[in-house]
């Protein structure tokens, strides 16, 4: 026995759902960013194994990405760091 194939299936466009026939496009202006930098520098860090094996672990208890944790770990030294020299 052959199989009916489904009938084929037209979309029709809701020209009344589209949001650009109320923009103006004629006051579009070119946005620019000239204070926007990369976020960070690109590193290579050498670790032992059983640090970033630790770091890691760690990281994935508290539910954060290790290299975050690391970046969190660092913020965290270099703020006790500046309270030391100005305390």
């Amino acid at each position: 026995m052959k199989r009916k194939r489904p009938s084929k299936v037209q979309y029709v466009r809701d020209e009344s759902a589209s949001s650009t026939r109320r923009l103006d496009l004629s006051k579009m202006q070119r946005a620019s960013f000239p204070e926007l930098k990369p976020s960070g520098a690109t590193i290579s860090l050498r670790l032992p194994v059983w640090m970033l094996h630790e770091i890691k672990r760690i990281a994935n208890q508290q539910d954060v990405p290790y290299q975050s944790f690391i970046k969190m770990i660092l913020a965290e030294r270099l703020a006790s760091a500046a309270r030391k020299r100005t305390g």
